[in-house]
């Protein structure tokens, strides 16, 4: 649902990572996952992550950030090399 015209800046089903720094929780810094669903308020997301998809919580907006689809392949070539 949006609010006031506003367009909401992930959609189910992106790739986001959360972002390194500050307001972002210690716990969830740097970490990759899925959009599962938007809300509950109004800039949060359900989200789930890849290294471990039981669990399932909420991220504000402003901490996470769009992954890129080259940018997945190039992180995946990466870690088969290493």
């Amino acid at each position: 649902m949006q609010s006031r015209g506003r367009k909401h800046k992930f959609s189910t089903g992106d790739r986001f990572r959360v972002k390194a720094g500050l307001p972002a929780p210690a716990d969830f810094r740097e970490r990759v996952g899925t959009i599962v669903a938007q809300g509950p308020g109004k800039a949060e997301y359900t989200v789930s992550f890849d290294d471990d998809p039981n669990i399932v919580t909420y991220l504000q907006s402003n901490w996470m950030e769009l992954i890129e689809q080259d940018e997945l392949v190039a992180a995946a070539l990466r870690n088969n090399s290493l």
